[in-house]
């Protein structure tokens, strides 16, 4: 209606990537329009207004898994996790643009991707760009 874009975020973040089994009563989205709460039967739907960095992403999986990876937090994905996310980006369909927006990601998201960048850049032959406190991305 009003052309507002929205990112699930936290929990729901992680549910839509199959991160996590948890339903979360409220579903929790950024937006770059109003902040509100809608209720829908005994759901809940919440709009929190986001800052422009959140959704400078070109694909939905860059910008969804940024979110999950902030609701894991640091240092707490483990193999299950990355495991996941691996088959995730072998099904992203523009894996180019989505090496793309991972530079765009915090850094120590980078780094623990890094293992299955490499490993899709290597599938792809595709040239590699240098950062020097993270190696290949």
């Amino acid at each position: 209606r009003d052309g507002a874009r929205i990112l699930p975020a936290g929990v729901t973040a992680l549910n839509e990537l199959g991160l996590s089994d948890q339903v979360p009563v409220t579903s929790t989205f950024l937006t770059d329009g109003c902040a509100r709460r809608i209720r829908i039967g005994s759901r809940t739907l919440e709009f929190k207004r986001g800052v422009p960095r959140n959704f400078i992403y070109r694909t939905d999986l860059a910008a969804c898994l940024v979110q999950a990876l902030k609701a894991i937090g640091k240092g707490q994905a483990g193999s299950v996790d990355l495991g996941r996310i691996a088959e995730l980006i072998e099904k992203e369909p523009n894996k180019d643009s989505f090496f793309s927006d991972l530079r765009l990601a915090p850094v120590w998201m980078r780094r623990l991707l890094m293992p299955i960048i490499r490993k899709y850049r290597k599938k792809a032959d595709s040239p590699v760009t240098q950062h020097p406190d993270e190696g290949a991305l």
